[in-house]
């Protein structure tokens, strides 16, 4: 039997091989990237709230450097090329779905119109089960599509590993941690960029005062509208009359419209976001974490956009730039789509309770109200594809128990973010 304190003189691999007792520590081997190895591996334990870098393999680790140049690049990445990137592509997955092939060759390809260097990292997830491809297969596939579009991506694409499904807002902060471009360019493992994606988004938001994001039209995969004309899956973030976020203009047809807008914030599933402005309204301390973690999925991006749009930010929406999203058909599984419902219904309140400041508590009771309204009413129209399934008395009341768990980490009695 090992003691307690005999385990903890061991090094974070042994720890980790017996059982991963580091819980909500994160150990990453994040060495200087080695260019006589185009595939090196960026392993990550169990995330937490920051990296603690370490000597990995032949590499040099940043925690050899001195303090401020560590810290300075930790906030800033780090690339292996000789020019900074301006764009860095961060892709999460969860081991490797039927759609990553799509959106990694659609990257590929959307790189190949950028001027500018450009790099790729993909933050790996392993599954629950074994039935998903492994680092070595998502190399691989790297490999064939870099061959076939040479130049597109300048480096060889860095992979982070982590040993379990880490959430969305986690899986996404390691990916821009290491990233080291201008601009960080957030893709969902299930969209597919139309070409000129990202150049579009680029020109737009860069000829703009104080533009910290921008993002495209998201369009519905093909077969979940219901008709032959193709429907907007998104359209940048946007606060109801009920204080719900939403994808604006979901469910409506797409329509050839050039002129570029301002919204209140980008979603995730496919955006650019300015790096600089992750930097000022970052949280976690030198290291570049700006999503917040704590909400896991859902939400985690609206949150954001209260922040920027509270330090002054702002975020367009360009609807040249298009990007295939075909999230309704990734999570149609009973027990996934229960779990959304609850975490939607749970980090709202949550990011609700930060925005609104002292105003959130007058407004609590009437918010409690709705969703017991949205548990025990049905709609009376069929939902889209990918729309949130209502909640049972079951799952509005484990999501009122997880705000009720983090609710002091949110909530305050300060002034609000302006609307």
């Amino acid at each position: 039997m090992v003691r307690p304190r005999d385990r903890r003189r061991r090094r974070p691999e042994a720890l980790a091989a017996l059982g991963g007792r580091q819980r909500r520590r994160t150990v990453l081997r994040h060495p200087l990237p080695d260019r006589s190895r185009p595939d090196a591996l960026l392993r990550q334990g169990q995330p937490g709230r920051g990296p603690r870098p370490r000597v990995a393999g032949n590499g040099r680790a940043d925690a050899v450097l001195r303090a401020s140049t560590r810290q300075a690049r930790r906030l800033t990445g780090s690339h292996s090329g000789a020019a900074t990137p301006s764009l860095s592509y961060v892709v999460p997955t969860i081991g490797a779905s039927e759609h990553l092939a799509k959106c990694l060759a659609s990257i590929y390809r959307d790189g190949g119109g950028l001027d500018a260097p450009s790099e790729l990292v993909i933050v790996w997830q392993a599954p629950v089960t074994e039935d998903a491809g492994g680092p070595a297969a998502l190399r691989e596939l790297c490999r064939r599509l870099a061959s076939a579009r040479p130049g597109a991506i300048d480096d060889p694409p860095r992979i982070v590993e982590l040993p379990r499904p880490a959430g969305f807002a986690r899986a996404i902060n390691d990916g821009i941690t290491i990233s080291g471009g201008d601009w960080v360019a957030l893709v969902n493992d299930d969209v597919v960029l139309e070409a000129g994606w990202a150049r579009r988004l680029l020109e737009a938001a860069e000829a703009g005062s104080r533009v910290a994001a921008a993002q495209g039209i998201n369009v519905m995969a093909s077969g979940e509208g219901d008709g032959e004309d193709a429907r907007v899956d998104g359209a940048g973030l946007a606060w109801n009359r009920r204080w719900q976020a939403v994808q604006s203009g979901r469910g409506e047809t797409v329509e050839e419209v050039e002129a570029v807008r301002r919204v209140y914030g980008v979603s995730a599933t496919a955006a650019i976001y300015r790096r600089s402005a992750l930097v000022d309204v970052n949280v976690a301390g030198n290291v570049l974490r700006p999503f917040e973690e704590r909400l896991d999925s859902y939400y985690e991006d609206v949150e954001l956009a209260d922040r920027l749009r509270g330090a002054g930010y702002r975020a367009l929406l360009v609807p040249p730039a298009r990007a295939v999203h075909a999230g309704a058909l990734s999570s149609r599984s009973p027990r996934a789509a229960r779990r959304r419902t609850r975490r939607v219904y749970a980090n709202r309140l949550l990011v609700l309770a930060r925005r609104l400041g002292r105003g959130f508590w007058l407004r609590l009771p009437v918010l409690l109200a709705r969703d017991a309204f949205d548990a025990v009413g049905r709609p009376k129209t069929t939902a889209m594809p990918g729309d949130l399934e209502p909640p049972g008395i079951v799952d509005l009341a484990r999501a009122w128990g997880r705000t009720a768990r983090l609710l002091p980490r949110f909530g305050h009695f300060g002034p609000g973010t302006p609307r």
